[in-house]
């Protein structure tokens, strides 16, 4: 998506460019020509006239573009600045949970539960499999939301938010079922009903992923980015 825009951009550079050396070809033709029929002994000079005409216009424009370009750098690095700043303040604000996170691993466990989740909807054998996984993998969460001290309000938030999906993913009838202890003819039969949830239960896990992409709002190596 990026390169495509990045393309389309130079595109329109490139015909502004194009239009604009016309429109210097054009005004040069035109104005000589005006010139050259008002005094036709001197139609050298009518073009050199035109030309410098051009030449005013063009150095005033060219003070203009340097300027406006320079104006949107200094923005731009300004927000950048901003940003930084923004992030300076909330890592140290919030460090200790930062590291705390960090140190319990919880970007991978993000990363068990959306793999386990993108199992389960493309599994049908190993349904059973799918939702142990994500049930340990849910346990692990809850279990860093009790042993890490959230500072930050909007990720508390966000794990109220994903402790009520949570809730609600143990309320379906057959996920109660899953557990270590299960016998082959046990797992069979669950895994046989799990099919006809698999559906609602991807949907809700990946509401709880929506929720754990936004804790936390930075992670403790940001400001390693600069102002890149």
């Amino acid at each position: 998506m990026i390169s495509i825009k990045t393309g389309e951009r130079m595109k329109d550079k490139v015909q502004f460019v194009i239009t604009a050396l016309l429109g210097i070809v054009a005004f040069i033709l035109f104005f000589g020509f005006v010139l050259s029929n008002i005094d036709p002994d001197n139609k050298l000079e009518a073009y050199t006239l035109a030309i410098s005409f051009v030449g005013i216009f063009a150095t005033f424009g060219g003070a203009y573009l340097g300027a406006k370009i320079a104006g949107e750098n200094a923005l731009n690095l300004k927000e950048k600045e901003i940003k930084y700043e923004r992030k300076k303040e909330y890592i140290m604000k919030h460090h200790k949970m930062l590291s705390d996170l960090e140190s319990k691993g919880f970007n991978t466990i993000k990363q068990e539960l959306n793999k386990w989740n993108n199992n389960l909807l493309n599994e049908n054998e190993q349904v059973y499999a799918c939702v142990l996984s994500i049930k340990e993998v849910l346990k692990q969460i809850k279990s860093i939301h009790n042993e890490v001290e959230i500072t930050d309000i909007i990720c508390e938030n966000k794990f109220k938010e994903i402790q009520k999906n949570i809730e609600t993913f143990e309320k379906i009838k057959w996920v109660n079922g899953v557990h270590h202890n299960l016998d082959a003819s046990g797992k069979k039969r669950v895994n046989e009903n799990l099919i006809n949830d698999k559906h609602e239960i991807f949907r809700l896990i990946k509401k709880i992923e929506y929720s754990l992409d936004g804790i936390p709002k930075y992670d403790i190596y940001e400001l390693e980015k600069g102002l890149r």
